[in-house]
């Protein structure tokens, strides 16, 4: 017979229920695929909404495995993209012609998954320049004085085990980064194709 005091039970109940909510919060964070894998920028379904509002209530979205197309991504303040590795795959539409897939601004985090540009591999190499439109990965404005219209000062920010391929703009593009100690951008892993 083992006796176990009420006092005990109350602390474990308590802990608990912590975990269990939690645990709640957790499961709302998270963003199953709308499209089957293979669907193509045509008929895809737009989840930059979806995504947007995850980060805006919980300032998480952790994405499974799967496709995900946005159509330019604005990443609210410290918040973040989790995925399931290389196998979440966040796509922008063929239809952007110009933009990005995701700006990051302040604080904010990318972490475990792919980002496409295009449905097909991108392989003009040698192309003129001036004859390729602006089609971005992950976008980072680092913005010290704040003179550049709607860009907020930009704070730490870090991309971690992220693959980026098939752009005709930059993989990453940043800009305005020589700034003060506020402007920081932690990438660990980071392969672009």
């Amino acid at each position: 017979f083992t006796f176990t005091p009420m006092c005990c039970l109350k602390k474990y109940y308590d802990m608990s229920h912590t975990v269990v909510k939690a645990l709640d919060v957790l499961d709302n964070t998270y963003l199953p695929p709308l499209d089957a894998d293979g669907t193509t920028s045509a008929n895809a379904t737009d989840m930059t909404a979806a995504i947007r509002a995850k980060l805006a209530t919980y300032g998480i979205c952790r994405l499974g495995k799967g496709q995900y197309y946005v159509s330019g991504l604005d990443m609210p303040y410290n918040t973040s993209i989790i995925g399931s590795g290389r196998a979440t795959q966040i796509k922008l539409f063929d239809s952007t012609t110009n933009g990005y897939c995701i700006r990051m601004t302040r604080q904010c985090t990318i972490r475990d998954l792919q980002i496409q540009g295009q449905d097909t591999n991108y392989t003009d190499a040698y192309a003129d320049i001036s004859s390729i439109d602006t089609r971005n990965g992950i976008i980072w404005i680092a913005n010290k004085s704040g003179t550049e219209a709607d860009l907020p000062n930009i704070e730490p920010c870090t991309i971690d085990n992220v693959y980026i391929k098939n752009f005709s703009g930059s993989g990453l593009y940043m800009h305005n980064t020589g700034g003060g100690t506020q402007e920081a951008l932690s990438i660990t892993n980071l392969t672009i194709r």
